[in-house]
Order: C-alpha cells, then structure tokens, then sequence
C-alpha cells in the first residue's frame, strides 16, 4: 500500500465506528455517551489497545491487499457506508456481537453497487471490519463507566436488531434479479435528487409590507429548544442514564483521564439542542402547541439536511457523514388529500410523485434511486402535521401507513410531528421517542422580531432592532404570553409591522389576528372559509381567558 493509500485508510475504521454509533439508541443515551466521553474513549482504543489495534490494523492490511490504493471507487463504497443506515446496524451488531446474516447481505449489495465480482473480497472486508467494531466495543466494556453507559439500550438494542433483520430479510429477497444500479450510475441521479430536495425546502411564504413573497427559511429561522415529554418512561430512562454518567476531566500530570464518583443531574439530560437532533435521532415524534414551530423545525431539518448531502457531491471538505442524509419530507395533510381521490396510493408512490415535481429524472431512474436511499438507509423520513388529519379514527389509520412505513425501511431515521393535543389518542408506537416542542424565551422572541422587521419590514438592522424593542415594551403588559408561541408572535408582529402597534386588550389582539389570519392569509391561499385547523392555535391561548369570566365576556 502506497504513503498515500495508507493515510487515507488510517483511522478509517474508527471513523466509521463513531459514525455508526452517532444513531445508536435514544436521544438520551447519545447525550449520556457525550457527557461520558465515550467517543473519546474509542477513539483512545485505536491508539493505545494492542488487541484493537491488531483488529483495526488487519482491516486495514486487507484493504491494502485485495483493494489497492485508496481509490475514488473504494472512496465511493466508504463515503455511502459512512453516511448510510447500514453503518448503524452494524455498529449496533457488534455491540452485541450479533453477526446478522441480513445485515451481511446488505453489506454485500452495498459492495456490488461499487465493485465488480472480480473486484475486492466483500466477506472478508465485512469480517474484518466487524472484528474491528466488536473488538473494540469488548475492551470498551472493559471500562466500568462505558459499560454502564452500554448497557443502558441492551434491552432495546435487540429488539431493535430483531426488527432490522426481518426487514432486511424481505428487502434482500425481493432485490432485483437484474441487477443493482452502480454508485457511480446513481450518483447523477443522487445529485439531482439533493439538490430538488433543497429546494423543496429552502423557503416559507411570508407577507411582506409588498405583499406575499418566498424567504429563505435560514433567514427567519429561530434553533428551539426540545425537551423529553414528562411521561413515566421517559422520566425511568433519563433517570438509569443519569446514574450511569460519571464525569472524567484530564489531569495535567496524568496521561488517562480521572474519574470522579458524581451523579449528574438528571435535568442535564432532559433538554435537546436542535444541533443534536439533526446528528443523532433514531425515531422521534416532536409534540407542541398549534402554531408553536412544528412545521418549521421538521422543514428547516430538511433543508440542512438537504443543503449537506447536497454540499458532499460538490466539495472535498464533506459535512459530517450522519448530516448527509436526503431527506424526503411527507406532508400528511397532502398525502391525506391525495388519497380521498386514489384510495389505495402507497406511501411510497406518493413520495415518487412529490420528488417528480421537483427532480428531472424519469420515473424509473427516480424509482431506482429513491429506492436504494430508503433500503440502505441513506434517507432520513420527515412527516409533518399528524395531527392535521381530524378524525380520530382516520388519524389511527395513518399512523399505521407510517409505522409500516418506517417498519419496511428500518435503516431510516425517522421524524414525525404533531399537536400535543390528542395526540394520545392516536400515538405512534413505543419506540418513539416523544419529545415537546419548547416555547419561545424572551432572547428567542427578541432574535425571531429582530429577523422578522428586518425581513419582512424590509428594514436595516439597527431599525429592526430599534422595532424590536418598541414591540416588546408595548407588549409587556398585555400579551407576553402570548408572544411566547411563535404564530401568535408572528401574528402579533406583523400587526405592528403595519400599523405601528398592538390593540391594547387581549380580545382585541385575537380578534385582529383572526382577520389577519382568515382574510388575508387564508384567503391569499384560495381557502375560502376559515379552517379549523387556522382556528386552532387560538384554542389553548383563548382557555385561560375564557375561565376568567370578565375576560370571557370581552
């Protein structure tokens, strides 16, 4: 193997060790391995564990052998393992040292899509790199702090694998005969399909002082802040994660880091940034208040995501694998709507039929792509607005369409979102996780005013602020609850923007919010009468103000 091949292989299977284990378990568990610096430990092992070190040396001794030099097709091969589900399956084997024949197969189509048969040795690459992972997690386990921290998804890591390998058997069966499409055969298609999906999502309509236009989503966006939902199982699992944390700090005269028997607060764990969910969600349903940013979050996590993988065909310096992913963003209501006029469209179809709109290529070259992002994984699936589907019983038919979904592409990370509201009465399955939307604090409402006059104001930055302050202290007294829900925000802000202020009392705040809601955007968007769905966000603001009857009675 030459300088350069070797260089590049060096590392490469702790690399992809760390990257499989960013989708590893919960929400919970990832932030308990951060604190923990797990991935640090890993990491260590590479370098200083003589039996890793002989594990990852003799996979890297194979690539030399059998593959050559570190070329773009073995670079190809790597780059879509790297940004694939199938990077978290095996990860998630070897930490079980569970050598799946299912997820074997699926290595090996992977392996086809970049070499011939002549080409490599698909088997001992996949034995060799699996010996490498398992290894490692064994002399991990080694380590009381890590394998407290491991055993916390014991449990729910096998039956994760048990639910991966009886997908996988069906989708490895049912591969075509002719057989698979290249990577580089895909990667047009690829291309193509990363940038269609960053347009779907790039912009949100606002109205402006000139009327209705597109904005860049990054231009208005506020990151939320998320929080598990407090549910007993939840409360069981923050709770095992906090008693297995111990912290670890570097001592100056000391080469191994130091443990310190402390217990972290369990609060530590609660709360989730937007950055780590973007990188480390399995299966999450995020819950929240009408109006309170569910869309928006599930949209601009599309467009990152989009705008990344995207980015990985165009330059050398590639965003992290896990960011990488296409994200095929399934808006229920819209797919509720087509089905009343095609009662048997498949989930899958009406996915093809969205990107179609979006994405020149034939239905079949689209077909095929989509098809190999869903099987290996590479996808991550987005549906939006559960809880925009009314009736109950019809709600419960959906979340079926979509856990069978989810079920038949398991590799995928999923997302989906929904009110809060009712929600219990027709709930995705337990390996959901729940997590709450939070409400706006007052430096995020005073960065989302400072970006809306700017925006939609059309406004220099020293007048939004200088806007910005004027709405607050006008708003202090009356509405700033109300202000704390970003459609109600947004409402109230655009009032302001138009006519310099804010009605004083509360019953006329949402009398003109309402107007503005039902005549302006409502029928700007061809919806005739006022839907219910636009009354929504004033049932659970209007609640405290009915139950006083003075208020109720104004």
């Amino acid at each position: 193997m030459g300088s350069l091949a070797l260089g590049a292989v060096e590392g490469l299977a702790t690399k992809l060790i760390a990257s499989g284990m960013q989708r590893v378990g919960s929400l919970t568990f990832q932030k308990a391995m951060r604190i923990s610096r797990i991935e640090q430990a890993l990491r260590t092992s590479s370098i200083k564990n003589p039996n890793v070190k002989t594990a990852i040396n003799d996979f890297q001794v194979l690539i030399g052998n059998r593959y050559g030099e570190y070329n773009e097709r073995l670079s190809a091969f790597i780059d879509e393992l790297d940004r694939s589900g199938l990077i978290t399956a095996l990860v998630e084997d070897a930490m079980l040292d569970r050598w799946s024949q299912n997820v074997r197969d699926s290595f090996f189509a992977l392996h086809a899509r970049a070499f011939s048969t002549e080409q490599g040795d698909p088997a001992d690459l996949y034995t060799k790199l699996m010996t490498s992972f398992t290894t490692t997690f064994k002399e991990l386990a080694k380590d009381k702090v890590t394998a407290d921290i491991l055993k916390l998804i014991h449990r729910d890591l096998i039956a994760r694998c048990d639910q991966i390998d009886q997908a996988l058997q069906v989708l490895n069966r049912s591969r075509p005969a002719r057989g698979l499409t290249s990577l580089e055969e895909l990667r047009p298609s690829l291309i193509k399909i990363a940038r269609g999906l960053q347009n779907m999502t790039k912009q949100i309509r606002v109205e402006t002082n000139k009327g209705a236009r597109s904005v860049d989503i990054s231009k208005v966006y506020i990151p939320p802040k998320l929080s598990h939902r407090d549910t007993k199982k939840s409360t069981e699992a923050i709770t095992r994660a906090a008693s297995a944390v111990r912290g670890r700090i570097k001592h100056q005269a000391r080469a191994e880091p130091i443990e310190f028997d402390w217990r972290i607060d369990p609060k530590a764990l609660q709360t989730i940034s937007y950055s780590d969910l973007k990188l480390s969600f399995a299966r999450i349903v995020i819950l929240g208040d009408p109006g309170g940013g569910k869309s928006t979050i599930c949209q601009n996590l599309c467009f990152d995501l989009a705008k990344q993988a995207a980015s990985a065909f165009a330059t050398n310096n590639k965003p992290t694998a896990q960011l990488q992913k296409f994200p095929i963003r399934i808006v229920l209501r819209t797919f509720e709507k087509a089905r009343t006029v095609e009662p048997q469209l498949s989930l899958l179809d009406f996915i093809l039929r969205e990107l179609k709109n979006h994405v020149s290529l034939e239905l079949d070259e689209l077909q095929d792509a989509v098809q190999y992002l869903l099987v290996t994984g590479a996808a991550v699936l987005a549906f939006d607005g559960l809880d925009e589907i009314l009736i109950t019983a019809q709600r419960r038919e959906f979340v079926d369409l979509v856990v069978s979904f989810c079920n038949q592409y398991p590799l995928c990370p999923t997302l989906v979102t929904s009110r809060l509201v009712g929600y219990d009465d027709a709930p995705l399955t337990d390996d959901f996780e729940e997590l709450i939307l939070e409400r706006f604090d007052e430096a995020e409402i005073l960065s989302y005013l400072s970006k809306f006059f700017k925006v939609v104001g059309g406004r220099t930055e020293a007048e939004a602020a200088q806007f910005a302050q004027d709405f607050l202290r006008q708003t202090a007294a009356n509405a700033s609850d109300l202000r704390t829900n970003p459609l109600m925000l947004g409402l109230m802000a655009w009032l302001f923007n138009a006519r310099g202020d804010v009605p004083s009392n509360r019953p006329e705040i949402y009398r003109e919010c309402a107007i503005l809601m039902f005549e302006r955007w409502d029928r700007r968007a061809n919806h005739g009468q006022p839907d219910r769905l636009l009354l929504m966000p004033f049932d659970p603001l209007l609640a405290p103000d009915l139950a006083d009857r003075e208020r109720a009675d104004a």
